[in-house]
């Protein structure tokens, strides 16, 4: 949900690469929106693709250019929808193909990609639609984005062996049934994940925890609390405008 002090799903990596695209453009100046060179689309869920309406004048209006990335079900959804022409103009052939601000890229999931500076890799995650995680290396420090995931995010642990983990917690322990059905995380599932974590990669990630629904986040920031001691792991809650400093060894924000 989103109000005053609450935006949709969006993460920035060094000012160029953008993870997902949820407040995008009600988050940066324009200056900071031109710096953009990527965007990472986790799935194709609106709170996570919507401010690619907005962002697309920015980039047209600087006669430049800009590469989004998704999986084919999300690639494909948001040119049937965002770019369908009916709503805003289609920011992937408008006023012309070659003058378009965007240009769609379909990633497949387990091949490794060189995007800007970065060595990027996606995942599939347990979600109610299709979607992606994204493991992002710059060679020094790795950092596993996970985006709207559920149960069963530990597949992603024999592959994947991040320094940090930027992860979505949306429901409390006791809304566990409707986390399930929906695909997302409780700080109880989260948990198990992460023990699974430590078992095929005996150590443990940093954890950045966003997507809290508001109506749950009394309760889910407690039951965090209560995950980082019992598991002895740097855990920090993001909110709107933080900053962390992400390197091989510790977490900085």
């Amino acid at each position: 949900m989103e109000s005053l002090e609450t935006r949709l799903s969006s993460h920035l990596v060094d000012g160029v690469l953008a993870l997902d695209a949820g407040s995008l453009s009600r988050s940066l100046s324009f200056e900071k929106q031109s710096k953009l060179k990527a965007i990472l689309i986790s799935h194709r869920h609106f709170d996570h693709i919507r401010d690619l309406l907005p962002l697309g004048f920015t980039f047209l209006e600087n006669k430049s250019k800009i590469d989004i990335y998704g999986m084919d079900d999300t690639i494909e959804h948001i040119q049937k929808t965002l770019m369908a022409g009916n709503i805003f103009p289609d920011f992937t052939n408008w006023p012309t193909k070659e003058k378009a601000p965007y240009k769609m890229h379909t990633i497949n999931h387990y091949e490794k990609y060189g995007i800007l500076n970065y060595s990027i890799k996606a995942f599939p995650v347990p979600h109610a639609v299709p979607a992606s995680a994204f493991e992002v290396s710059d060679g020094n420090a790795t950092l596993f984005y996970t985006g709207d995931t559920g149960e069963g995010l530990s597949r992603c642990w024999k592959v994947s062996n991040p320094d940090v983990l930027l992860t979505e917690v949306t429901f409390g322990n006791s809304n566990l049934d409707i986390a399930k059905l929906s695909g997302h995380l409780t700080p109880s599932i989260l948990k198990k994940e992460l023990l699974e974590f430590q078992r095929v990669n005996k150590r443990m990630p940093s954890v950045i925890v966003t997507h809290l629904n508001p109506s749950w986040e009394i309760q889910i920031r407690e039951e965090l609390k209560h995950v980082a001691e019992d598991l002895e792991i740097d855990l920090a809650i993001a909110k709107e405008d933080d900053e962390f400093q992400i390197t091989s060894n510790q977490l900085q924000g």
